[in-house]
């Protein structure tokens, strides 16, 4: 594993660069010694080229000169006393003049060095927090913490030198800005302005420079040789850049180790002032932050603030507009292109019949879903509000109407009559399928029993609702709940108790006409359910199926009540078929299901027949291959047998036993017969 090799930097090296921008910038390197700083070299190009020359050398300070115009320069006088007393009198009166509007990582004070003949003053330098920093990459903020300073600082940090009488003039015609510092009987005045530099820049900075002298308390020689000066430095700054007349250029060229050259002093002018201005006692003008000292911010942080600039937000909503505008009509186009190119393979004719099909039968679903009721899913949802003590003894149902329920309430779980038919109210309004609920009853009878009447409007026929505690039929029917040892523990995690104890319609279990809940299907949906008979009695077996749970009409009436004793072999036969095998029927007959007639037809004797059981003795044994052989409802039959001997405790417990096993085979072949036939 190699280690990276730690860069350090040299103290001695002073880096000044342009900030980065649009254009070309400069970069000028300068050696720090015991004479102030010395040139060493420029390079110029684009930022890219810059940044690269930066992070390639070493080094050790980096100071970026802010655009014409960003910052604003005051200049203050100040009483004749010791430099620590001019430094505080200097701070209070930059607090004073700006009222806490600028940050202090943004404002430096500092004060001039006493001239021979001059009063003191010092400087205010001010970088609005209105002016952005420029974009530096994060690269040079992490190595280096490069510093900020004005256009402003370094004319005064180049009017500082001695023997320097000015003007020193910093002049950008394009945009108009002019900045100039010179040196009068009340120290060094500095000013920045804009004016209109199209037609006469040499007229406008002699007018400011005159402006200037005359509010510093200068004489008439000194004004005219300002307006001779003026016109000098303004030839010698150019359409941009930095000038001032030859005798001053020579003293700056030997203060700061550069050449006399004019033209290298318009372009690095500049920069030599800021070289002089750090390293000297204004070098607090050459340290602004464009972020409070220890909160430089990451790179997320330095997208968001490029992001929140005038600029980019303006961008940023302009590109907004585009994209609300034009976004779908592109997604749209992009994803017809890709549909093309995924069924290139199939004709354009073909695709458009394809589409006009689907788009036919997403009408049609959309209308039938409108329209169409799921009858079987109503009478589960209704099961599932119907709570113990409710016996019906009529359902009807009304497509795209209502339901309306008549039958009787007992006592239950020490609630009145009344009181259960509320809580069915509740449960009904709770469940979100039914609204707008009318209920009436008649007084309870000497046994507790009272006749009502509901209806309820049914206004989301297709909304999936979750049963309340205790009202998932088809997860705990009632005979397993009043009798637990029909109970089987291993249901609970098998498939279809699964999809049963998570299935919100079609709940098995529904209440019956004298109060009990199937044990299967109650639904009705793609088998049959044995019905009790109507008078409670001991009467025929009877063979249900979905088509009188639901009906074949939109509008049915389920009377359950007035329920058949004997099921004609129409009804009987599930999918049009009934298997009997020969070695059933014998067995079955033995078991209390006696076949009249044809083995297929499906009529049955009633149990009062010879083939009755005697509830005092145990029904004989089935064996594997007897149970396997047969058919659903002769399953069934055997296992309602086998379920009412089991309540006899009168038999032993191998008896018991014995009886519980094959019930379980039995529920296990009715499960199997189901699954064949579906």
């Amino acid at each position: 594993m190699t280690r990276r090799v730690r860069t350090t930097y040299d103290p001695t090296i002073l880096a000044v660069a342009d900030a980065p921008g649009a254009s070309d910038g400069r970069l000028t390197f300068w050696r720090l010694g015991p004479e102030g700083p010395r040139f060493d070299r420029v390079v110029t190009g684009a930022a890219s080229t810059i940044t690269s020359t930066i992070d390639g050398s070493l080094a050790g300070r980096l100071i970026f000169i802010l655009p014409s115009g960003q910052v604003r320069c005051r200049v203050c006088e100040l009483p004749d006393a010791g430099n620590e007393q001019l430094a505080m009198a200097l701070r209070l009166q930059a607090e004073s003049a700006q009222l806490g509007s600028i940050p202090a990582h943004r404002t430096a004070t500092a004060v001039v060095p006493n001239r021979p003949g001059a009063s003191r003053c010092g400087v205010i330098i001010e970088w609005p927090t209105s002016e952005a920093a420029p974009a530096v990459p994060g690269a040079l903020i992490a190595r280096r913490s490069p510093t900020y300073g004005g256009d402003v600082s370094s004319l005064a940090g180049l009017a500082s030198v001695s023997d320097v009488r000015g003007p020193l003039l910093e002049l950008d015609v394009a945009h108009g800005i002019v900045a100039f510092a010179i040196v009068t009987p009340k120290g060094v005045a500095v000013r920045s302005a804009r004016e209109d530099l199209s037609e006469d820049p040499a007229g406008v900075v002699t007018r400011l420079l005159l402006e200037t002298a005359l509010h510093h308390g200068m004489d008439g020689p000194a004004l005219e040789r300002i307006a001779i000066d003026a016109r000098e430095a303004t030839a010698a700054a150019g359409a941009a850049g930095f000038g001032c007349i030859a005798d001053d250029r020579a003293r700056l060229a030997h203060a700061a180790g550069a050449p006399t050259d004019a033209e290298w002093w318009r372009a690095n002018g500049l920069h030599a002032g800021m070289a002089i201005v750090s390293v000297g006692p204004l070098a607090a003008l050459a340290g602004l932050n464009a972020h409070e000292p220890g909160e430089e911010p990451d790179l997320l942080g330095r997208a968001i603030n490029h992001v929140s600039s005038p600029e980019a937000l303006g961008w940023a909503v302009i590109a907004a507009v585009i994209a609300i505008a034009f976004g779908p009509l592109a997604i749209a186009w992009a994803d017809y292109w890709i549909m093309r190119w995924k069924v290139s393979e199939v004709g354009a004719d073909k695709l458009r019949l394809v589409v006009a099909e689907n788009d036919k039968l997403l009408a049609l679903y959309k209308e039938r879903s409108q329209r169409t009721w799921p009858i079987t899913k109503i009478l589960g949802d209704l099961a599932c509000c119907t709570p113990e003590g409710i016996d019906f003894e009529q359902v009807n149902i009304v497509q795209g109407d209502s339901v309306s329920v008549r039958g009787q309430a007992r006592r239950n779980d020490q609630l009145s009559a009344p009181e259960v038919i509320l809580r069915m109210e509740t449960l009904l309004r709770e469940s979100r399928v039914f609204s707008k609920i009318n209920k009436s009853w008649e007084q309870p009878n000497q046994m507790g029993i009272s006749q009502f009447n509901l209806s309820a409007n049914v206004s989301a026929p297709t909304r999936q609702i979750t049963p309340a505690e205790g009202q998932n039929w088809s997860a705990v029917t009632l005979a397993e709940r009043k009798y637990p040892s029909l109970r089987r523990p291993s249901e609970s995690a098998s498939p279809d108790g699964a999809r049963a104890a998570n299935s919100g319609s079609g709940a098995s279990g529904a209440p019956s006409a004298n109060g009990a809940h199937g044990a299967t299907g109650a639904s009705g949906i793609g088998g049959a359910v044995v019905a009790p008979p109507a008078d409670g009695g001991t009467g025929g077996t009877h063979v249900a199926t979905a088509e009188d749970l639901t009906g074949s009409s939109a509008r049915g009436t389920i009377d359950l009540a007035s329920a058949p004793t004997e099921a004609p072999s129409a009804r009987a036969a599930v999918d049009g078929e009934r298997r009997a095998p020969p070695s059933a029927g014998g067995e079955a007959a033995r078991r209390g299901l006696a076949l009249t007639g044809d083995p297929g037809s499906g009529e049955r004797t009633g149990r009062s027949g010879p083939a009755a059981v005697n509830p005092d003795v145990p029904p004989d044994p089935l064996t594997e291959e007897q149970i396997g052989a047969m058919s659903k409802e002769e399953a069934l039959a055997a296992a309602s047998s086998v379920a009412k001997a089991r309540n006899n405790k009168s038999f032993s417990d191998d008896v018991q036993s014995r009886l519980k096993d094959e019930f379980y085979k039995l529920m296990a072949r009715v499960r199997a017969a189901s699954a064949e036939r579906s």
